[in-house]
């Protein structure tokens, strides 16, 4: 098995799982749910914020008045989970003053230890950022929204044996996860 990553926009998501290009997709697309394409849920995920060890305006911890005054940093990528706390935070009439929009997760192990900014992201990344020891968990100072992580598949693959032995991997890693998750808290 060979495995590669990619990030696409939806619509060539969609038409490259159509044709074949791409034969399962893991994250979060409300897009795909269409005549078509299968889906597992994978896991609920939740959002919490991230911010250096050493961020000096959380040292008595992340009251709303705090996260609404902090500089943020904002994760735009093509899984799109970051619209459903953006709208959520609308809901609630809540602003944040966004300094900096970054196109991965993997940029803020390098921004968030080296700054006073926060993120706002979902708690699985937190927790593999939070590995360094120089960024810090810190739940949201408000409800925080859960969304789906699901995997999916286009129809012309729902019966191939090797795709049906890659999605049992991909669900049970994810319920692995899942479970170390929860004996964590």
């Amino acid at each position: 098995c060979t495995l590669r990553t990619r990030s696409l926009p939806i619509d060539e998501l969609i038409k490259a799982m159509e044709e074949g290009g791409v034969d399962l997709a893991v994250g979060y697309y409300p897009d795909l749910h269409k005549a078509g394409f299968y889906q597992q849920l994978l896991f609920e995920s939740v959002f919490v914020c991230i911010a250096s060890s050493n961020n000096r305006h959380l040292r008595k911890g992340l009251s709303l008045q705090v996260y609404q005054s902090a500089p943020h940093v904002v994760v735009a990528y093509e899984g799109r989970s970051q619209e459903i706390i953006d709208h959520h935070l609308r809901q609630m009439k809540i602003e944040r003053r966004v300094m900096l929009t970054v196109p991965h997760f993997l940029s803020l192990a390098e921004i968030v230890p080296q700054t006073e900014v926060v993120a706002t992201v979902p708690r699985e990344v937190a927790q593999q950022l939070a590995k360094s020891g120089t960024i810090r968990i810190h739940e949201l100072p408000v409800a925080a929204p859960t969304f789906p992580l699901m995997q999916f598949w286009h129809k012309r693959s729902h019966a191939d044996p090797a795709s049906q032995w890659l999605r049992s991997i991909v669900r049970a890693e994810f319920q692995h996860g899942a479970a170390a998750r929860r004996t964590s808290r």
